[in-house]
């Protein structure tokens, strides 16, 4: 599959579990020593874009950077949708499912087993699981 992968700094970090699939056109970037972290039996559609950095600096009134990099951490068996946006600090725990055209940021506080979904993402529906088979 035609996915990417991109260190933007030295000293980002991506790990992706066992048993972890993605479809083509998902990119996955890290930098400034943060980590992508993607658990195991996950499944990523078609053009998920997962980034801990905003690649470029934003600067308060004083000069002084404001948009550092932050850890993404993504749980086992995580479902991401199609052309999803996970940002920065964000944290998605296990068996959660991300609906299609998302976006993601670190201050989503869900739990596991949620459908999580919109821009910005939001908890939609609670005590949910996902299996790769049509039943």
């Amino acid at each position: 599959r035609d996915c990417r992968v991109r260190f933007e700094d030295n000293g980002g970090r991506i790990f992706i579990g066992n048993n972890t699939t993605a479809e083509s056109g998902c990119e996955f970037a890290s930098c400034e020593g943060k980590s992508v972290n993607i658990g195991n039996d996950c499944m990523l559609a078609n053009s998920v874009d997962i980034r801990n950095t905003d690649s470029h600096s934003i600067l308060n009134d004083r000069g002084e950077r404001i948009n550092l990099a932050a850890d993404i951490t993504i749980g086992n068996h995580v479902w991401i949708g199609i052309r999803c946006l996970i940002l920065k600090g964000t944290t998605i725990p296990d068996n959660c499912v991300v609906g299609a055209q998302s976006i993601v940021t670190g201050t989503l506080r869900a739990t596991e087993n949620v459908l999580i979904a919109g821009s910005p993402a939001k908890i939609i529906k609670e005590g949910i699981n996902w299996s790769r088979k049509r039943i």
